[in-house]
């Protein structure tokens, strides 16, 4: 919307156009808005992508005064947060209202003829959302002695709990097979298809390649992704060095309850910033770049359905659909169901925010990376990682390096191959240990190469052995030379850390550990690859 045209009237605090249209403004996103009808019954949001109806006329058990108290309220927050507040001011008031008509109590003109005892019941009929922004608009109203609000309750309520338990994210926790995180055959299998070569492929199944490999990469909210700016959300930085990789960097908006604040920059690999490269080259995703000034846009598909456009952005919605349609139309299978894989960005978040539990992030860290606003949403990716591995780990009495994800060996540890010859871009232990003081240094021990074309920007040996798959294990190396310098690695880092702290790191040397175990038993014939190109 162009603001250049809107007086602002300091009476109302609203904005106004040449015709008498009324508008309420953000103070840090030009594009997001609320328009207000003539009589100020009905408000629109402009948020995200999609616009939210809200009809204050549903709130008949609300007086005009504390009605308008509350859309005060709405106003203020809405200059420094989300249109998602605003929404939820709505909605408690809608509750609020619906309370006063099912307990047969007419009108609410202020808060003066509730008291404690009212207030707890009211408490108890809203859900948790409802309760938290219920406390929050009362507590405004206390301070400014306003409907008859009390700040006796208002400290009271500061004590009560909005949930009555931190609520898990039960999907994850449960595995659910079409809304959990994915398993690592399924994660593979999405990553394939959304990297596969686009050069071929028509603008819609470009845009939902490149818009699922960015949420893959960042785990960001789609709403996030929609924002990124096609003028400043790409950045790229050449190596400071000959032969340095150039490195890209995605600028994302913040959201929910972090809205308003500086978009962070979030680094990608050089192959996702390519293939946006490529992307934007394509003559309609350019035009619609330019037009609406976002980097991720979806082209008409074959019935010419362009709606988004009318709202200068992609919705969540409209994403979570792509994805869907793409992996419907090209009949991708889940493993673990038989059935099309369901890909939605709901999921490709559990699964990045699950791994990262795995690989022992806290929940501060994890909280920071999904930009959660409360850190206890983690707790479902970490209960989830441990209610998966308990049993097994409960039956591993001895807990060596190496143990403790040993059992998980075959999802996610050594994803390599076994071969006969030790090829170029040989693999070393980096350090020999000489037990003889007088023996002569001898070579580093090769225990493989690197199969990948080009630089790898992967540390050498140590991620080899956790998870790369590029990595050409020698069949004759004898790998119990690797595990014992992990080992004494990890004696040495115990040691100057003052014990074996169950850490990130720790857990670090045990994925080394698990992955170097799996590559001694395929190379003595005691063990099967779960690699099925092996």
């Amino acid at each position: 919307m162009d603001r250049s045209g809107l007086i602002e009237n300091f009476d109302d605090g609203l904005f106004y156009d040449e015709e008498g249209n009324k508008f309420i403004l953000t103070e840090f996103d030009e594009e997001s808005y609320i328009s207000i009808s003539h009589d100020s019954s009905v408000w629109t949001s402009i948020y995200n992508g999609s616009s939210v109806v809200m009809d204050w006329r549903e709130a008949p058990h609300i007086s005009a005064e504390l009605l308008s108290a509350l859309q005060q309220i709405c106003k203020d927050k809405f200059k420094q947060k989300s249109a998602s507040t605003v929404h939820k001011i709505f909605y408690m008031t809608k509750h609020l209202s619906t309370a006063m008509g099912a307990w047969r109590l007419g009108q609410l003109t202020d808060f003066s003829q509730f008291k404690s005892s009212k207030i707890m019941q009211l408490w108890d009929y809203f859900n948790a959302s409802t309760r938290s922004t219920f406390r929050e608009c009362y507590s405004i109203l206390a301070r400014h002695d306003q409907c008859g609000a009390s700040k006796d309750i208002a400290r009271m309520m500061r004590g009560w709990k909005a949930r009555d338990e931190i609520v898990q994210l039960r999907d994850v926790v449960m595995w659910n097979p079409t809304r959990g995180a994915f398993t690592t055959d399924e994660s593979e299998i999405v990553r394939r298809e959304l990297e596969r070569d686009s050069s071929s492929d028509n603008d819609v199944d470009a845009s939902a390649k490149i818009i699922g490999r960015a949420l893959l990469e960042t785990l960001k909210r789609p709403s996030q992704i929609a924002k990124v700016s096609a003028v400043s959300g790409l950045l790229k930085i050449p190596g400071n060095a000959p032969g340095a990789p150039t490195q890209y960097f995605l600028k994302i908006p913040k959201a929910k309850g972090q809205t308003g604040g500086e978009p962070a920059l979030w680094q990608i690999t050089s192959a996702l910033g390519k293939a946006i490269e490529e992307y934007s080259k394509r003559p309609d995703i350019q035009r619609l770049q330019r037009e609406h000034n976002r980097l991720f846009v979806i082209p008409g598909s074959h019935t010419g359905d362009l709606a988004w456009t009318e709202f200068g952005q992609i919705s969540s919605g409209n994403i979570g659909n792509l994805l869907k349609n793409f992996f419907n139309n090209l009949r991708v299978l889940s493993p673990r169901t038989g059935e099309v894989i369901v890909v939605t960005p709901t999921r490709i978040r559990h699964t990045g925010a699950t791994a990262l539990a795995l690989q022992g992030f806290s929940r501060d860290e994890i909280q920071e990376i999904l930009e959660h606003d409360s850190p206890y949403t983690a707790d479902a990716y970490i209960e989830a990682v441990g209610s998966d591995l308990m049993p097994a780990l409960q039956k591993a009495t001895d807990r060596g390096l190496g143990k403790v994800f040993e059992v998980l060996s075959d999802s996610y540890f050594f994803r390599g191959k076994i071969v006969d010859q030790a090829g170029d871009n040989p693999i070393v232990i980096p350090v020999v240990e000489i037990s003889n003081p007088n023996e002569t240094p001898k070579a580093p021990a090769v225990v493989g190469s690197c199969g990948k074309s080009g630089s790898c920007s992967l540390h050498p040996f140590w991620a080899c052995y956790s998870g790369c798959e590029h990595f050409l294990a020698w069949r004759e190396a004898d790998h119990t030379k690797s595990l014992s310098y992990v080992e004494s690695e990890f004696a040495r880092w115990g040691a100057a850390e003052g014990g074996k702290k169950r850490t990130k790191l720790f857990k670090d040397f045990d994925r080394v550990a698990a992955g170097i175990k799996e590559v001694v038993s395929l190379t003595t014939g005691k063990g099967e690859h779960h690699n099925a190109s092996e």
